[in-house]
């Protein structure tokens, strides 16, 4: 075989780069028709790139044109050889590329090997060979046995990353749609449950999570923790400075760290711990504990994690030292987007309670307003107790408590209906509440609870009209209930009270402004009444003074008929 180096100018070569042309400079794919023989044959750099034949080789170079197309790219070319074979009838043509994409940097380096033929008095490429080169062998080797190892290894760690990642992501993504599915503020959490849920599943000896508001209160955090089961403490606050180590996360929330840690050493964390369990709300949390079953156990050696978020950060306490804890901080900002969301509805909700309960006050109002004689109080009692439990509040009943000389009439109504008015002494719990009254109290709580509520019952049912009631009451139960909660809201002529079977502290402020309402309209009432006695005053008296005329004018005996 006879080899000749390929002139500059030779045919063969210009049928080579318009071939090349088409596969990188986006030239006409008609091109090909003219340059490739229709029984090409050849390789490409893919492991399924085998051309039997030239629509075939079309179809790559469409692809490839289309890949290309919106790229920016440059394509250094190294001719390597260029040789004529068989005496001028075959043409060889070695070469290699790189290729360099601007958009990310990235470089593929490209080795093509081309045969051309003579064929019906033209040039046409036959049969081509593209590889890449493998960087996994080394020079002493043949095969690359220790390149493929390393290369697996980077790929089986790249595979392992990538899982962990999407482990992470798919954690991110649970907990973001709890955070979409909350409808109201009462919803937040279980956006918490299922953070503590997803960090839990990430593994490693992550014991402990909760959630740390730094900006509700002045001096003091609330905070939020898991139990062991997944379920919710309730939350309970803690002095910013009740120890060095609630001090330290403090501090570096304010400075804005994003991330921090602290570690509780063995000879301090039983002390940290029983100062919190000293805390009164603390102790209250861990009474739900235990009520549930559990026991609350110290850990000889600790390390809390923080992650802040703009209005507290998340806390991770973990048995060893956590590789991984580059991942709080997306933790907590996916939970700052709960709880702004949380903040919006709880803004909501507020707007919509305030509407509500104006709404309910403006009928208590216009009730009050419209009353005519004392005895409508009773029917003011029943839309009073309706309007707080339509409002959410449950009540067991309401009472008007009008204040007089020395005693005191009462209304009262509930869910069953009214009572008749009723007369109330001024000793035991009336007086208690008299005296408070006048002493400027607005809002008096009183509990009753055990012997001490059934003989508040006892002691009531020996009052006229209510006492029957309660008598039935028992009868019908077999005995008094043993809790209640009084809520005693004063204004200048008496008190409301409001009756319930468990805390209702958001209520206080509704309470207080029933009582002005009613303080409003009742001083009307009585101005009405004082009014309506003073028209009835003066009507008596102009027909005592027209009997006292007609008596004057008598003049006979048989007058006095008429007089």
């Amino acid at each position: 075989m006879n080899a000749d180096t390929l002139p500059k100018n030779h045919e063969a070569r210009s049928v080579y780069n318009r071939m090349i042309e088409v596969f990188f400079y986006f030239k006409s794919l008609e091109d090909l028709n003219e340059t490739v023989h229709e029984h090409f044959m050849g390789y490409g750099t893919a492991a399924h790139e085998f051309f039997k034949n030239r629509e075939e080789l079309m179809g790559m170079a469409r692809m490839q044109a289309e890949q290309l197309r919106d790229q920016e790219f440059t394509l250094n070319r190294k001719p390597v050889e260029a040789k004529l074979l068989d005496n001028g009838t075959t043409c060889l043509i070695v070469e290699e590329f790189e290729l360099h994409m601007h958009t990310n940097e990235h470089r593929l380096s490209l080795r093509l090997s081309t045969i051309l033929e003579h064929i019906d008095n033209k040039w046409v490429v036959t049969h081509f060979h593209g590889s890449t080169p493998d960087t996994d062998i080394a020079e002493e080797e043949a095969f690359p046995e220790e390149g493929l190892r390393r290369k697996n290894e980077e790929l089986e760690a790249k595979i392992k990353e990538r899982t962990r990642e999407l482990e992470i992501e798919a954690a991110l993504e649970r907990v973001r749609a709890s955070t979409m599915a909350m409808n109201s503020s009462k919803d937040l959490s279980n956006v918490a449950s299922a953070l503590f849920e997803q960090m839990r599943l990430l593994g490693g000896d992550l014991f402990a999570f909760g959630i740390v508001l730094c900006d509700k209160h002045k001096n003091k955090v609330e905070q939020w923790h898991s139990l062991g089961d997944g379920g919710m403490l309730s939350p309970f606050t803690v002095p910013v400075d009740l120890d060095y180590i609630h001090q330290y996360r403090y501090d570096q929330w304010k400075a804005g760290e994003k991330l921090f840690s602290i570690e509780i050493p063995e000879d301090y964390i039983t002390q940290h711990f029983e100062l919190m369990f000293e805390l009164p709300s603390v102790k209250a949390a861990m009474d739900q504990v235990e009520a549930g079953g559990a026991e609350v156990t110290i850990p000889k050696w600790e390390i809390d994690y923080g992650a802040s978020f703009s209005h507290g950060y998340l806390l991770v306490s973990s048995l060893k030292p956590f590789k991984e804890d580059h991942i709080f901080p997306r933790f907590a900002k996916v939970f700052e987007q709960a709880y702004t969301r949380f903040l919006d509805l709880q803004k909501a909700e507020a707007q919509a309670r305030e509407a509500q309960v104006e709404a309910a006050l403006e009928r208590v109002r216009a009730r009050t307003m419209a009353m005519q004689h004392s005895d409508e109080l009773a029917e003011a009692s029943h839309l009073l107790d309706k309007e707080v439990r339509d409002l959410g509040i449950k009540t067991w009943g309401c009472a008007f408590n009008i204040y007089r000389e020395k005693d005191a009439i009462e209304w009262f109504g509930n869910e069953q209906g009214l009572l008749p008015t009723y007369t109330v002494p001024r000793e035991g719990i009336f007086k208690e509440y008299y005296d408070l009254g006048q002493q400027g109290e607005t809002l008096y709580v009183k509990e009753f609870s055990g012997a001490e509520c059934i003989a508040h019952y006892e002691y009531m049912s020996t009052l006229p009209v209510v006492g029957d009631v309660l008598k039935q009451l028992k009868k019908t139960n077999g005995s008094f209930p043993s809790y209640q909660i009084d809520h005693v809201v004063f204004f200048k002529h008496g008190y409301l009270l409001f009756i319930t079977r468990e805390a209702v502290p958001e209520a206080y402020d509704t309470f207080k402004r029933f009582a002005q309402v009613f303080e409003q309209t009742y001083t009307r009432f009585l101005d009405l009444q004082k009014a309506e006695a003073q028209a009835r005053e003066a009507r008596i008296e102009n027909a005592l003074e027209k009997v006292r005329s007609r008596s004057i004018g008598m003049q006979k005996s048989e007058e006095l008929r008429e007089v």
